[in-house]
């Protein structure tokens, strides 16, 4: 990728909550006035669910190779956390291939797990008091057992040597069922980054696409066909959104 240049690190978004958390460890200058863009060696992860291979990912790739940096991308349709039996992301964080380049991770998980968590035999079943290998959604420690997954992921990269692991919650989706999970979903994301020391949550704004801006300023252009993707318009907005 092309080193970025002064210009670009002017712009007002790039002092976003997201890009404060990766350029801390990808570029050494005090202000984004004076930043330089890191070096064309390092290197940031793309981690997810099948956003990361559509517009969101996309986008995150475009804007973050203006900075100078590699992006490696790794996504799995309809993956999360609840359901390693589908994919084993905590397999994979212990997996992939790093390197000193690779400085941060970009994590966009949660809108595939709004189901039942998938246990991962008898240690876990005795800890969540579960009669069997699902820990319902209704189970009154689902939330609990989600943040577990989001610091044991986050705590797997982290010792690999990740610097940073930032976490981006779900977008607003079209669903009105859905969204009432991601409620949920985005509380445990930031309740389990929070006992990590690298690990970070960004929020994704939640309200982009309620209806009530569907009917103000014609937000379904935010999304994709089936109401839960991010358009090609709606990653940008995301993306801009950070850093307001």
């Amino acid at each position: 990728a092309r080193p970025a240049s002064r210009a670009h690190l002017r712009w007002p978004w790039l002092t976003a909550a997201l890009l404060t958390c990766l350029v801390s460890c990808l570029v050494s200058a005090a202000s984004p006035a004076q930043a330089k863009p890191a070096p064309a060696h390092d290197e940031v992860l793309l981690l997810g669910s099948s956003s990361v291979l559509g517009a969101l990912g996309h986008r995150f790739e475009h804007e973050l190779e203006r900075l100078g940096v590699d992006v490696r991308a790794h996504g799995r349709s309809s993956s999360g956390l609840a359901r390693p039996d589908f994919f084993d992301w905590f397999g994979r964080a212990k997996s992939l291939p790093l390197s000193k380049r690779t400085r941060a991770a970009v994590v966009y998980v949660g809108g595939n797990d709004a189901q039942g968590i998938r246990l991962r035999g008898a240690k876990e079943r005795k800890h969540y008091k579960a009669k069997d290998r699902w820990l319902r959604w209704q189970h009154p420690r689902w939330a609990a057992a989600y943040a577990d997954r989001v610091q044991e992921f986050a705590s797997t990269l982290c010792r690999r040597g990740v610097r940073r692991v930032v976490f981006v919650t779900p977008a607003a989706v079209s669903s009105p069922w859905l969204q009432r999970r991601l409620i949920r979903i985005r509380k445990a994301i930031g309740r389990g980054a929070s006992k990590v020391r690298c690990a970070h949550v960004v929020s994704s704004g939640n309200d982009a696409v309620s209806k009530a801006r569907e009917r103000r300023r014609g937000a379904k252009r935010l999304r994709g066909p089936h109401g839960t993707h991010l358009s090609r318009i709606g990653a940008e907005r995301l993306w801009r959104r950070m850093g307001t």
